[in-house]
């Protein structure tokens, strides 16, 4: 989302008034995207991943949408610069005026992209069809899909939290930071559970999680925590609830990162007793 503003209306800085950057949204505005420059600045900012947002956390779904966004925009670019070329080729063998053949070869560039885009995606999807002894492929997704529907809720809801903290809402921000954490956290935790000796550890995960990650959205949703923050007069004792929901979070993704070692200490024992054991052949 944040690209699509960046280029198509960033010239009047909807892409920074997105991300809650309100003043130097203002000025980009003003400024018409600073001559052009700035609106270049910012789209390649975000094509590359560095964008950040008024919390100053990277965005999310970069590395998911990484690889589509640069074979879109790649395509573009090249299917654009191929029209140029037979354009550019097309006046000088009938010396016509390169004018009368611009908005043709326009058109031209579409097609070309789609073109382009189909083999990129055809090459990608070749490139990573990484199958095991079977032939079975690997699931693009480690995280089991109830693990990931709690997981999806909470990255929704970090962007309400951003909202609020960028509104004024100072108590809303460590929650920004703690969302993220338990995000990356739970995702690298199934992550590492993926072999067949780690099926009954993965098992007893997904139960786990599935009820402490749909207990800790409701918890932080509109019905509860949310509302705390946008009308604390209405609730009794909002620092208490805020602080105790704070707590929850740094419990839980404490628990994932202690989850997370007890799976690398079993691996690393493994890999240990087969050190040992080349230690001594030598």
């Amino acid at each position: 989302m944040t690209l699509l503003l960046s280029y198509f209306v960033g010239f009047f800085g909807a892409d920074r008034f997105y991300l809650g950057k309100k003043r130097s949204g203002f000025w980009k505005l003003v400024t018409l995207g600073g001559v052009g420059y700035w609106w270049l600045f910012d789209l390649v900012l975000t094509l590359i991943g560095r964008q950040r947002d008024v919390a100053g956390l990277r965005l999310q779904g970069y590395e998911k949408h990484k690889w589509t966004v640069w074979i879109v925009a790649g395509s573009l670019f090249g299917g654009s610069t191929i029209a140029g070329l037979i354009g550019a080729g097309w006046a000088i063998a009938t010396g016509a005026d390169s004018t009368s053949v611009s908005a043709p070869m326009t058109l031209l560039a579409f097609p070309l992209a789609g073109v382009i885009a189909v083999l990129a995606f055809r090459y990608r999807r070749r490139g990573a069809g990484v199958t095991s002894v079977k032939g079975v492929a690997h699931p693009a997704d480690p995280v089991p899909p109830k693990i990931r529907t709690h997981v999806d809720k909470l990255a929704a809801l970090r962007q309400e939290y951003v909202l609020h903290a960028a509104a004024g809402t100072y108590a809303a921000a460590p929650f920004v930071g703690e969302i993220d954490s338990i995000v990356q956290n739970v995702s690298e935790l199934f992550r590492r559970l993926t072999s067949r000796s780690d099926a009954a550890q993965r098992a007893y995960a997904v139960t786990e999680y599935d009820d402490v990650l749909a207990q800790l959205a409701a918890a932080l949703d509109r019905d509860y925590l949310l509302d705390v923050l946008a009308n604390p007069r209405l609730w009794d004792n909002p620092e208490e609830r805020v602080a105790g929901v704070h707590g929850a979070l740094l419990a839980v993704d404490r628990q994932v990162v202690e989850n997370i070692r007890q799976v690398n200490a079993d691996r690393g024992l493994e890999f240990q007793v087969s050190v040992e054991g080349i230690r001594d052949m030598r």
